[in-house]
This record gives structure tokens, sequence and C-alpha cells, in this order.
């Protein structure tokens, strides 16, 4: 493990159930410093924009079957071969958050949450090793 960073939503008066701030992370885990390869865990609650979106020509997509939910990931330089320089994942949202967004559009989530992954210094089957290597505890 490289790095640990935890954060807190800021308070917002609009949710009647926000009684104190709800905490956030992000990991980072890295091999060989000499190689660069990290692979990285963030969470959000709410607000959260698209995450996997590269507008530059040599990126390409592809989707992934994980223990979570199945990853659409943007990666590049193109191939699935080869070391990336960055492969993202959309949002995933946690069993928590499933359950509390089924209670309706209006609730606001407390223990659920969305993970993004990333990863850098990897091939693409690589990444996909490590995240259904994946489980919730």
């Amino acid at each position: 493990m490289q790095r640990v960073d935890i954060t807190y939503d800021e308070l917002n008066e609009e949710f009647d159930d926000m009684k104190h701030q709800l905490p956030l992370y992000s990991i980072v885990y890295s091999n060989d410093p000499r190689r660069g390869a990290t692979f990285s865990i963030e969470s959000a609650r709410e607000g959260i924009g698209d995450r996997n979106i590269m507008v530059e020509e040599d990126t390409e997509k592809t989707e992934i079957q994980a223990p979570l939910s199945p990853m659409y990931l943007i990666y590049r330089p193109k191939g699935k071969n080869g070391r990336k320089d960055e492969i993202k994942t959309n949002w995933v949202s946690d069993a928590n958050m499933n359950a509390e967004k089924a209670k309706g559009a209006g609730n606001h989530p407390v223990l659920g949450r969305y993970h993004g992954f990333s990863a850098t210094g990897m091939t693409v089957a690589e990444f996909t090793k490590i995240a259904q290597s994946l489980h919730p505890i």
C-alpha cells in the first residue's frame, strides 16, 4: 500500500438526515517503483460524474466482469496487450448503495458508496485479474 487518504463530505443543510460529515476514502497500491504500476480505489457518496471519459485519439474501451459488478473500462494507449498509461472504470455502486437507492429516488445514501478503480503501468489482463479478486468486506 502506497497511500490512504480519508476525506469527508461537506455538510449540506438540504439533507435532513445528515447530522455529521460522512467519510470518503482513496487507497493507492503500487509495486516496484521502477515499474511504476499502481492500482487505486476511490470512494464517493454523491455528486459523482463520469470517471472514464477520455477524449484522446489513443483510447479504447472494453467491459470486464468482476464480483462487484460489470466494469466498463477505458484505457490508453489502444490495444489490450502492453502496459497502459491509464486505465479507469466507471463508478461501481456497492450493496449498501443499491439498497439505499432502492428505497426511493429522493433518499440520500448514508452507508452506500460508489467506487472507482484506476491503474497505471499494467496491462488490461493484469487489471482484470485484480478487479476479479476484489470482494466487499
